[in-house]
């Protein structure tokens, strides 16, 4: 039996189809909860908004920004200066994130035999600074990287990608650790992996039914490689 689980199929999915592995960056590359933490809790007041703790962070991420939205009495223009004014204060203490254990070694052997691509919603300073902070430049592991500051759109921005770079969806398989990116992956039209040492919990990515269902990086390689 193999460690990782595999889940819900609507279609049949062959690992050895896979081509393009593309990851999201926040809760599935980096471990970036405690400086968003500190970092919205610097920006609270100025956008009237109360101050949270990790519990809260993570119930952020598992809400969709339509929810986030009601709860907060926010629209989608002070959403996104919101996300602006985060991304500037993440910028400042970027430098203190790291991988989740065993990212860096399973990224370094998935380049062997996948191209590899990033989709994320953080800004692009922040991501290339955290892999030079590492000691792995963005370029020597990956092939391409989108960020889309959307927050609405992911599907739209993988399809896009996709199309861009003329990648067959059959051929690419997503890695994100938030209900939206399975959500996003499902619409696009694209196998999606799971991880469960992000911002949600294994129940609720369970409940979203994404293909299948990682526990530790290492999984990864098992699914893929081995």
């Amino acid at each position: 039996l193999f460690p990782y689980t595999t889940l819900f199929r609507s279609k049949e999915v062959m690992t050895n189809d896979f081509k393009y592995l593309i990851f999201d960056f926040d809760g599935t590359l980096a471990d970036t909860a405690d400086i968003q933490v500190r970092a919205f809790n610097q920006i609270h007041a100025r956008f009237d908004l109360p101050k949270i703790g990790k519990k809260e962070l993570m119930k952020l991420h598992s809400t969709s920004m339509k929810e986030i939205c009601k709860e907060y009495q926010i629209g989608p223009i002070k959403l996104l200066k919101i996300t602006e004014a985060l991304n500037q204060e993440v910028s400042a203490l970027i430098s203190q994130a790291n991988f989740y254990p065993g990212i860096k070694k399973t990224l370094l052997n998935l380049k062997k035999n996948f191209t590899l691509g990033i989709l994320s919603s953080n800004q692009l300073s922040n991501i290339e600074n955290f892999f030079i902070n590492q000691n792995l430049p963005l370029s020597t592991v990956f092939s391409f990287w989108r960020c889309e500051k959307n927050l609405f759109g992911k599907d739209k921005a993988l399809k896009s990608l996709m199309q861009e770079r003329k990648i067959d969806p059959a051929q690419v398989l997503y890695f994100g650790d938030q209900v939206r990116d399975v959500e996003a992956c499902q619409k696009a039209g694209v196998s999606v992996a799971a991880v469960t040492w992000g911002f949600a919990s294994e129940e609720l990515l369970t409940s979203a039914k994404p293909d299948f269902l990682i526990n530790q990086p290492s999984e990864i390689l098992d699914l893929l490689v081995n």
